[in-house]
């Protein structure tokens, strides 16, 4: 059986690895999700939510601190425009994309060298919509089943990218970080890995998939 290494940092000894969710292991679009409101007649979502700067309602949903009933409250309040509740969790989740099966066989070659965790900042309603798809598009395997643990942060109640959420991973896995690689998509997110001795890259996912990064050794 083929061992694989991660390319970009081929000089580091790690035995585990920490993922991110969207944009690293599931791919997202987060335009869809705004198309998804506009056809609803939202037409300032963006200033709302973004990638870079997040509403305070929406942290505090991916921190657990809100129900989907009053998330979607908060989000008419935002918006200023009644929502079906319905039709608003189907275009809040509009922007998760289909699984892919190579991503997937990937994690579970890696599996058979690394440690392998999924840390995400999401929420119930995300969490609700990309669990069972993977079980429908993927011979009904778990999302948990490929990871020695998930960690979300509405379960956790704090967010990336502070950094006790990184220490609260190493900790409970009890990860050696200088060993541990953590790959994600957000700058901050990976500066905050770094400040707490993990060994951190930033994906691109316009440009690069982890697919890609992984090679196997010769």
């Amino acid at each position: 059986m083929e061992k694989y290494r991660f390319a970009p940092l081929k000089h580091l000894d790690i035995n585990a690895i920490i993922f991110d969710l969207g944009g690293v292991v599931l791919d997202i679009d987060y335009q869809l999700t705004l198309r998804a409101f506009q056809r609803l007649g939202v037409e300032h979502l963006q200033e709302v939510y973004t990638f870079a700067a997040q509403d305070e309602a929406i942290s505090r949903f991916e921190r657990g601190q809100m129900a989907p009933a009053e998330f979607v409250s908060e989000l008419q309040r935002l918006l200023g425009h009644g929502l079906d509740y319905v039709q608003a969790v189907q275009a809040w989740n509009a922007m998760i994309l289909p699984w892919s099966p190579q991503r997937m066989a990937l994690l579970e070659r890696l599996a058979l060298r690394y440690e392998l965790y999924l840390l995400s900042n999401t929420n119930v309603l995300h969490r609700d919509a990309f669990e069972p798809a993977l079980l429908q598009q993927h011979t009904g395997r778990a999302l948990s089943s490929y990871f020695g643990q998930v960690y979300y942060s509405f379960e956790l109640g704090m967010r990336k990218p502070e950094p006790r959420i990184f220490r609260h991973v190493l900790a409970h896995a009890q990860l050696d970080p200088a060993r541990t690689l953590f790959i994600d998509d957000n700058a901050a997110n990976v500066a905050a890995a770094q400040a707490v001795g993990l060994a951190a890259y930033r994906i691109d996912p316009a440009h690069e998939r982890i697919d890609e990064l992984f090679e196997a050794e010769s």
